[in-house]
């Protein structure tokens, strides 16, 4: 089944202009939606008046490191995908970003967009899923309330 096309904003925050910049050209080049921020103390008022989809956060920024802002994502609730980007090729980055809630760490550079073009496309296909089942939550809900079986 094919994943609903219609709200694919990306948010990027990431410190590099000239990263942003070629994430802008690979993600809208694919029909992506982008907006990218070189500030992460904007990202969380940014993602309270926008219609995000998916973040993409870089791992070491000034101010606020990638890794709290997901935390700081995170502690809202509700379901938001974040990936994160690092040139920190190392162990320690991975699993802590991983433990934080992110679906999936990509490394700077990236060399093959393929794999970023994958990873985003499982991430949306996984909030498409997400959202069949709670439609069909609140429909057996609805249903419960006038079914004598269920009260």
């Amino acid at each position: 089944m094919p994943v609903n096309q219609s709200n694919r904003l990306i948010l990027h925050v990431d410190d590099d202009p000239a990263m942003l910049r070629l994430m802008e050209h690979l993600l809208t080049q694919k029909g992506y939606t982008f907006e990218g921020l070189t500030d992460p103390r904007a990202a969380l008022d940014r993602l309270q008046t926008s219609d995000t989809s998916v973040v993409l956060l870089d791992v070491n920024m000034p101010h606020v490191s990638g890794v709290d802002l997901l935390r700081e994502v995170k502690s809202y609730g509700g379901y938001l995908p974040v990936i994160m980007l690092t040139g920190i090729v190392n162990q320690f980055t991975l699993t802590d970003a991983i433990n934080a809630g992110a679906e999936y760490c990509l490394f700077k550079p990236i060399v093959q967009p393929e794999k970023l073009y994958e990873v985003l496309e499982l991430t949306f296909r996984k909030i498409h899923l997400w959202r069949e089942s709670m439609i069909e939550l609140r429909e057996r809900r609805a249903s419960c309330k006038f079914n004598p079986q269920f009260t």
